[in-house]
C-alpha cells in the first residue's frame, strides 16, 4: 500500500504541475489568438490600401492619358496660331507685306509706283492698316496679280479697284488694300509674342 500511496502522492505532485502546463498552453493559445487577430486587422488594412493605391494608380493613368490628349490638342491649337499669326502680320511685319506686293508687281512685269501704308484703324474685333498703290501694265498682267494677291498667305482684302484703260491693251490699275494686323497687347511687344 505504501507503493500505492506513493504513487498517489506522486500523482498528486504531477497533477499540479499537469495544471499549471495546461493553464499556460491555454494562456499561450489565447495569446496567440489575439496576436493573429491583431495580425490579420493589420493584413485586412494592408490589403485596402494597397486596393486604394491600385484605384489611385488606375486613376493617375487615366489622367496621364487625359493630359497626353490635352497636350496634343494644345500643341494642335498652336500651329492652328502660329498659321493664323504667319496670315496676320505683326504691324511691324508691313513693310515685308510690302516688299510682297512689290514682287508681285516684277513677276507680272507691272511698273508700280510706291506703296502708302495708312493709319492703323481699330475696329472692335479686328485691326487692319490701308495699302494705297497703283500700277499699270498689260490685262492679263494685272489680272494674274490680282489673282495672286488674294492667294498671299498674308491676308489683305481689295476694298477699292479702279481700272483704266491707257491704250493699246495696256490698264492702269489704282488699289486701296487692307491689311488686317496683330497688334500688341499691353505690356507685351509684338516680337516677343508667340
Amino acid at each position: 500500500m505504501q507503493k500505492m500511496d506513493s504513487l498517489f502522492e506522486n500523482f498528486r505532485q504531477k497533477q499540479g504541475l499537469f495544471l499549471i502546463i495546461i493553464f499556460g498552453l491555454a494562456a499561450l493559445f489565447f495569446c496567440a489568438r489575439f496576436i493573429l487577430a491583431l495580425q490579420m486587422e493589420r493584413l485586412d488594412y494592408t490589403a485596402e490600401m494597397l486596393e486604394s493605391q491600385r484605384k489611385f494608380l488606375e486613376g493617375c493613368r487615366e489622367l496621364e492619358k487625359d493630359v497626353r490628349g490635352l497636350q496634343a490638342e494644345i500643341e494642335k491649337l498652336t500651329a492652328e496660331a502660329a498659321a493664323v499669326k504667319s496670315a496676320i502680320p505683326s504691324s511691324e511685319d508691313l513693310p515685308a507685306l510690302a516688299t510682297q506686293i512689290y514682287e508681285l508687281l516684277k513677276k507680272h512685269r507691272l511698273e508700280g509706283d510706291r506703296i502708302v501704308i495708312g493709319e492703323l484703324v481699330a475696329e472692335e474685333n479686328y485691326n487692319y492698316f490701308t495699302l494705297d498703290f497703283s500700277a499699270e501694265g498689260k490685262r492679263e498682267s494685272i489680272l494674274g496679280f490680282l489673282a495672286d494677291l488674294e492667294r498671299l498667305q498674308r491676308k489683305v482684302s481689295i476694298i477699292d479697284l479702279l481700272l483704266t484703260s491707257t491704250g493699246n491693251d495696256s490698264f492702269k490699275v489704282a488699289l486701296q488694300l487692307e491689311a488686317y494686323v496683330l497688334t500688341c497687347r499691353p505690356k507685351k511687344q509684338c516680337k516677343g509674342d508667340n
